[in-house]
Formats: C-alpha cells, sequence, structure tokens
C-alpha cells in the first residue's frame, strides 16, 4: 500500500494541493490522508476513488500494472452468462493461455 501512497502524495504535490487542501476536498481529516501517504493506513476503494477523481486520475494509476496478466480480447474469450443470477463468467480460450 506504500506505493499507492506515494503515488497519491506525488499526483497531489503536482495539483499544487497541501495535505490539508487535499483532505478537506475528499472529507478526511489531515492525519488520515498522512497515513494513507506514509503506507501506514489503507484507503477504502470508495475513498481512493474519491482521491483520484479529485486529483483527475484515473483510478487505475495508482496501482501497478502486472506485465504478467493475459489480456483477454473480446474474440477470444468464452463465457458463461445467467441473466437471473446476474453473473457472467469469462475465461480465456486456449490461444490465449499460451
Amino acid at each position: 500500500m506504500k506505493e499507492i501512497g506515494t503515488k497519491i502524495r506525488i499526483e497531489r504535490k503536482k495539483n499544487g494541493l497541501t495535505l490539508e487542501q487535499l483532505a478537506k476536498r475528499v472529507g478526511i481529516s489531515p492525519i488520515t490522508l498522512q497515513r494513507i501517504e506514509t503506507g501506514k493506513s489503507s484507503p477504502s476503494v470508495v475513498l481512493l476513488s474519491e482521491i483520484a477523481q479529485t486529483l483527475n486520475k484515473p483510478i487505475a494509476s495508482f496501482f501497478e500494472i502486472d506485465k504478467s496478466l493475459v489480456h483477454i480480447t473480446r474474440q477470444n474469450q468464452r463465457n458463461i452468462s445467467n441473466r437471473m443470477l446476474k453473473i457472467k463468467i469469462v475465461w480465456p480460450s486456449k490461444d490465449d493461455c499460451g
């Protein structure tokens, strides 16, 4: 989580905001934001989304992307859907598993 906090601090400073200003905009205490930025506390998904929106960044920009993940393209995926249960399971075809 320290990486997320570091990225938040970098973006906050790029936006010219103090710790207090960003904390006030997202509705948390400066102490809470400081703990997030130093990696001592983890933000909820909702709070991280609010921080990302306030800093005009996509939430994904705060996460490190694992290059080993497989991207399943629409034409190469198989899926099972059940509208009554509101679920959809997607997995790669054999060609994508390399």
